[in-house]
Parts: C-alpha cells; structure tokens; sequence
C-alpha cells in the first residue's frame, strides 16, 4: 500500500518538490506491477478509474495529474488521502510523450496503462493476464487494433497505411522490452513516416503534401491551386513508383502512420519476436474493462449537441457507478474542495 508520502508534488518539510517529474516518478517504492493513470482535466472519470484499479488490481496506483487547477489538485488530494494512491503532476504533453517518460522512470517490472475514461469491472481479468508475464517471452497483454490497413478512404485511396497497435485504454506491458524500444529509438508518440521515395525523406515530405488530409501534413501552397487539380492530387497514389517505395508487412504506401504505441509494438512483436497476448477489440468484453471514450468522435460525426449530451451521460454513469460500486459521493468530494 503506496505510503502518504509518497505524494511528491506536496510540500516536503516546507519546500516545494522541486524534482522533475520523471525524477519523482523514478523515487516511488519498487513494486513488481503498477498502474499508471494520466488525467488531462477529467477529474470525475479519472476517479472512477482510479476507484476501479484499486479495488480490482493488486498493485500501487500512480496518477500523473497534467497541469490541474487548484480544484482538480485538491479533489485529487482528498480522494487520495481516502483510496492511498501516488499523485505526480507533470506538464501537458502529447500521451506518447508522456509515457516515453513514464516507462524510462517508472521502478516497476509490469506496467499497467488504464485510461482516465477505463474503469475495471474484473479482478479475474486483471490477474489472468498478469499471471501471463512469468513467460519472458510475452512484452504485452491486452487487446489490438486491427492493422495494418487502408487508412479510411477521403476523396479516393489515401495511399497511406495505419499500423497494427495496441489497445492503450487498458494495456499491461512489461517495462524492460519497452525500455529496450526506447533505447534504440522507438518512441509511444504518433508518427507518419512519408514513404514515396525511401531514399529521400523529405522529398518523400513534400510529395505527401498532394494528400491534403488530417493524416499528413498540409501545404499553404496546395491552397492556391484550383480546386479541380487539388483534388486530382489527392487521388494520386503514383502506383508506377511503388518499387521505390519501403515494404511495411508488404504494403508499399504512400505514407504510413504509427498512432500511439503502435511502433513499440512493432519493434517488440516484428523486430524482436516477443509475445503479446490479446484479442481483437472488437472481443471487449464490458464485464471486463469499460471504455467510457468517443465523445470527441460523435462531435465529428454528428455535431457538438450529440457530444455534450453524451458527454453529460458519461458524467451522470460515472457518478453513479462511484456511488454505488465504489462508495465515493462526488459532489460530497467537491464540496469539501
């Protein structure tokens, strides 16, 4: 059970912590496993999450609290003092900057990623798969995306290629094989490596600018061009110069995109030959693990008032589930903010 001092961004003998946070990360007690949530400003479901890792896995939580307001620290401060979890708080980065931090510092052998929006509904869940890590041979457990694949079609064929990836809401990973990706390079942050001539990145930068899509990067100068040719670009996949194209799983695309965690796998699973043992996600089963995301993507899809409506339904559910499986009473914990 992770010790109240173990809070490190609090004052220490008067001071305030003044240790990087990947420093205070690194001074945590070693635990064999440790779940690790990250809250970028959503306090309400990164405490049912937490609530949930504690009550159904046998590890110390650590919470890397990203710029909180006064109140989000104070709600995460009281909820701690009740539930006995690590706070560190840390800039706002990108999540796969963060976890390349996390993993470098973290003194811990499993590694339990659980989004702010997760909740585990399983103790039987959680201790199957780390049970699975006695083999040496497994670096991850979990669930995966389905790829490589055809990134979804705009005007016509993108011609680039979204990798294979892990299911990062909640993925366990043993932190040597991931620090050993690190080390050679290998980062958990989006990449898209442009692919048109493989001997010549930027010019293979330049050529993906034709796409003109959310995947690549854009070009004022494509703006200026009539809207006939733009779209004429956007279609041109060049299959005359697929030879001068680098193979991925034998794919020869335009460009290719590594979301988030997507080259950690790639270097574990294709270039080192470790294990990872998963389902599909489309196998998710909600008695499991809950995944309470998508509200950004029905925004997309059907405008903001779909959105608010289901981001206020997630809200009313994880209060409710709080409440009744945890024993926590939200608006109690804010009014004592």
């Amino acid at each position: 059970m992770p010790q109240r001092k173990a809070l490190l961004r609090v004052l220490v003998q008067g001071k305030r912590e003044t240790r990087s946070p990947a420093e205070q990360v690194s001074g945590l007690p070693r635990s064999h496993a440790r779940v690790v949530v990250i809250n970028v400003a959503t306090d309400l479901t990164t405490a049912l999450a937490i609530a949930s890792a504690r009550r159904y896995v046998d590890a110390p939580v650590l919470l890397i609290n990203c710029d909180p307001s006064d109140t989000s620290r104070r709600l995460m401060d009281r909820l701690a003092s009740r539930l006995q979890f690590d706070i560190v708080e840390a800039p706002r980065q990108a999540h796969g900057r963060i976890l390349d931090w996390v993993f470098r510092s973290i003194p811990s052998d499993i590694v339990v990623l659980l989004d702010s929006d997760a909740e585990i509904r399983s103790d039987k869940f959680v201790r199957r798969r780390l049970k699975l890590f006695k083999n040496r041979q497994i670096f991850g457990a979990g669930f995966t995306l389905v790829g490589p694949s055809w990134l979804p079609k705009l005007d016509a064929e993108s011609g680039g290629l979204l990798m294979e990836q892990m299911w990062t809401p909640c993925l366990f990973l043993r932190r040597s094989y991931v620090v050993e990706a690190l080390e050679a390079g290998v980062s958990f942050c989006y990449q898209a490596v442009y692919n048109d001539i493989r001997w010549s990145p930027t010019a293979s930068r330049l050529l993906a600018k034709r796409f003109d899509n959310e995947w690549v990067e854009s070009s004022r100068s494509l703006q200026r061009l009539p809207a006939g040719l733009r779209k004429r670009l956007r279609t041109a996949t060049f299959p005359r110069l697929r030879w001068a194209r680098r193979s991925f799983r034998g794919f020869r695309p335009n460009y290719v995109i590594f979301d988030t965690g997507a080259a950690i796998f790639e270097y574990c699973r294709y270039q080192r030959y470790w294990v990872f043992v998963g389902s599909n996600i489309r196998l998710l089963d909600d008695d499991e693990v809950y995944h309470y995301g998508g509200v950004t993507r029905d925004g997309l899809d059907t405008g903001l008032v779909r959105s608010k409506r289901r981001t206020d339904a997630i809200q009313r559910h994880a209060r409710l589930r709080l409440r009744a499986v945890y024993g926590i009473d939200w608006d109690e914990l804010i009014a004592g903010t």
